[in-house]
């Protein structure tokens, strides 16, 4: 027995199967639809939640200092006394931990500012990258490290890329895998800082770095205790 399918009904088949392949490929390559609620909210609210982290940091600043065999001190009394999560304390303390690690090893030195700079060659990590300061790379990826997180500067192209990229892994946590691909054999304490960050945020903040990019590039600023902030380089 032979069935025919008219025109209209191949038309609506092929559209219905569109329509459910593009819905199974979407929590690969796109947001959920609870994520899309938070990179509208969180793009809107850059600046806003941006004011109250270094608010948070100002008053947590009192428990921070620089012993004098250089690495950082981290009062405790800072759990009782600041209203702060035990999840985001405990990024704080892994960070200032990994810090000191650093130190102690050689490879980072805390100025009295609580910036970081990198010394020697750490890590292989290439000194055309503008580690130690921020202002000399006019293009490319750089970055700065200090006690409260990183900040990472990229160009149009790199700012693209890192998008993408991000999108594209989905929920994956960001490892060295990822960020070596910007930044050739990244210190230990930067991949964490960064991973720690964006925890499994990639696509939320892909779609960040793409709405601030604007063809200029891009400044990211991977803040502790918590926050990721997106400006648009001018």
């Amino acid at each position: 027995m032979e069935f025919k399918i008219n025109q209209k009904a191949k038309k609506m088949m092929a559209t219905g199967l569109a329509a459910a392949l593009l819905t199974t490929a979407l929590p690969l390559y796109g947001a959920s639809a609870a994520e899309s609620g938070t990179i509208e909210s969180s793009v809107s609210a850059n600046d806003a939640t941006n004011a109250q982290n270094e608010q948070l940091v100002n008053e947590l600043s009192k428990y921070v200092e620089k012993q004098p065999d250089g690495q950082v001190y981290l009062n405790k009394d800072f759990k009782k006394e600041v209203a702060i999560s035990e999840e985001d304390a405990q990024k704080l303390e892994n960070h200032i931990n990994l810090i000191n690690e650093s130190v102690r090893n050689g490879d980072l030195v805390v100025n009295d500012d609580l910036s970081v700079d990198i010394v020697g060659n750490p890590s292989g990590v290439l000194s055309e990258y503008g580690i130690n300061s921020a202002t000399a790379a006019a293009s490319g990826t750089s970055y700065t490290i200090s006690v409260w997180g990183v900040t990472v500067f990229m160009d149009n192209n790199a700012a693209v890329e890192f998008a993408q990229t991000l999108i594209s892994n989905g929920g994956a946590v960001v490892g060295a895998s990822v960020i070596s691909r910007f930044i050739p054999t990244p210190p230990t304490v930067l991949v964490s800082t960064i991973a720690g960050v964006i925890g499994g945020g990639g696509v939320a903040a892909g779609k960040r770095i793409e709405q601030y990019n604007k063809g200029k590039g891009v400044r990211l600023e991977f803040k502790l205790p918590a926050g990721f902030y997106v400006y648009t380089r001018y």
